[in-house]
């Protein structure tokens, strides 16, 4: 008999509730959420799909079902494929030709698709270099050893070869060869290109092709392969069948080539330099206020998914300055804030079902950094606990930011026991004054919840 799966409920009711497989456009998810693209939203029940275990909340975005069920959601993905013979379309989206979406909305998804799917690589890297840093000064590992190159380049791989990654994916989410993509990814890496370049300058065709270091980048893979993927899909369109196998992949590449090397490379290098260089001159004008605004307005962002617009700048400040000192900082302080609001309702109200989902979802968020099951199902619907919320962590953030307190690696998670270990690398003031704003964040945020929540009061 075989095992029972924690979704197989969500499994084999999922399509029943969201009006059959001709209601379905496709199905993908992110990195909490399993995302379902429907026809007809009036033939969706909500309701019933919110009482499935392991389903901690429902969102809409425009015709696609968000079902937040946490960090586990590519084991709840899997399974509904599987049962329901669905088409897997892994973390990519494939919208339909019908979906109307607003242009800004549509450049984020892009960027959303093709980013997420790298973040458990660099979550591991990163985790890898503080393992390295602590290890060495603890004495367990001296600088030079062979543990100590070993350990130092399997933390630094995914972030070096990240424009390999990104093509790949970016390829995937407009629908090319993702295989072509990797490739163009791959040309900004390789070892005779980056000597070439050192050596003196190159041209390709007559054009020069700009002076620039690719390891880590987002931008140039990002703009060169969705540039990639028009041109692989018209020459596919206008090939011989029996020469297509051959055309395509070579006269894409033909293409490309000098377009990605003389004009979206460099743009992308450029435009990464730029806005990391425009939020640090922003950071450092305005100062703590730039991250506490930001912290406090956290919530806000990814209900919109206005923070998927934030993803590239922080990536690219890790490769480029090697820290990142707002979003990072603003994003832990606020998610764990939420779980402080949910931890003050639980221990305030006196409904049993909203205490025990009040502190399950406490626990989710400070701990884990998940916010989704504590933002949807407490803090925003009763209003006060959300508020209090980014009170608290505008005041968190700005004591963090006041010390400048800088991340060093992508969070494993944005709760406590991800979001500390990566301020370690800038020295124990740095960690500090990052453990001074979350102090202050949740002891604000939990006293001012106990206090201004009133259950007695229909909240608006």
């Amino acid at each position: 008999m075989s095992k029972k799966n924690k979704y197989d409920e969500l499994a084999n009711f999922i399509v029943q509730l969201v009006g059959g497989k001709e209601n379905i456009q496709y199905v993908t998810h992110c990195v909490t959420r399993l995302r379902i693209n429907v026809n007809d939203t009036t033939k969706v029940d909500t309701k019933k799909i919110e009482e499935i275990e392991g389903c901690l909340g429902v969102q809409w975005s425009g015709n696609q079902l968000q079902i937040i069920i946490g960090q586990a959601v590519a084991d709840a993905y899997k399974r509904v494929v599987e049962v329901n013979n669905l088409q897997d379309t892994g973390s990519s989206q494939k919208p339909s030709n019908n979906e109307k979406k607003n242009p800004v909305i549509a450049i984020l998804d892009i960027v959303a698709g093709c980013i997420t799917p790298v973040i458990p690589g660099l979550i591991a890297g990163g985790f890898f270099q503080i393992l390295v840093l602590l290890t060495t000064m603890a004495g367990l590992i001296s600088e030079g050893s062979s543990i100590h190159t070993v350990l130092t380049f399997v933390g630094n791989t995914p972030f070096y070869f990240l424009p390999v990654f990104i093509g790949g994916y970016t390829a995937k989410k407009l629908g090319g060869n993702q295989t072509m993509g990797m490739i163009v990814g791959a040309m900004f890496l390789h070892p005779d290109f980056i000597s070439g370049l050192a050596e003196g300058p190159l041209s390709i065709f007559g054009l020069p092709i700009y002076n620039a270091s690719y390891g880590s980048s987002i931008f140039p893979a990002l703009l060169s392969v969705s540039l990639m993927v028009p041109i692989e899909k018209f020459i596919a369109k206008h090939s011989p069948d029996s020469l297509r196998s051959i055309l395509e992949p070579f006269i894409t590449l033909l293409i490309i080539m000098p377009i990605a090397l003389c004009v979206t490379g460099p743009l992308g290098d450029v435009l990464g330099t730029y806005i990391s260089s425009a939020i640090m001159w922003l950071y450092n004008t305005i100062g703590f206020l730039g991250v506490a605004v930001v912290a406090c307005l956290w919530p806000l962002l990814v209900m919109t998914g206005m923070h998927h617009a934030l993803v590239p700048y922080i990536l690219n400040s890790f490769a480029t300055l090697g820290f990142e000192g707002i979003c990072e900082t603003a994003m832990i302080i606020s998610n764990i804030d939420q779980g402080a609001a949910c931890l003050a309702v639980a221990l305030k109200t006196k409904d049993k079902t909203l205490k025990s989902t009040a502190f399950g979802c406490s626990i989710t968020a400070m701990v884990g950094g998940v916010t989704e099951p504590g933002f949807y199902g407490v803090t925003f619907p009763l209003k006060t606990p959300l508020y209090c919320a980014m009170a608290g962590s505008f005041m968190g953030a700005s004591i963090a930011a006041i010390g400048k307190a800088c991340a060093y690696s992508v969070a494993g998670s944005t709760g406590l026991l991800g979001g500390l270990p990566i301020y370690i690398a800038g020295g124990m003031s740095n960690l500090l004054w990052m453990v001074a704003g979350v102090l202050i964040g949740i002891i604000l945020t939990f006293v001012l919840t106990y206090i201004f929540y009133k259950e007695d009061v229909k909240e608006i």
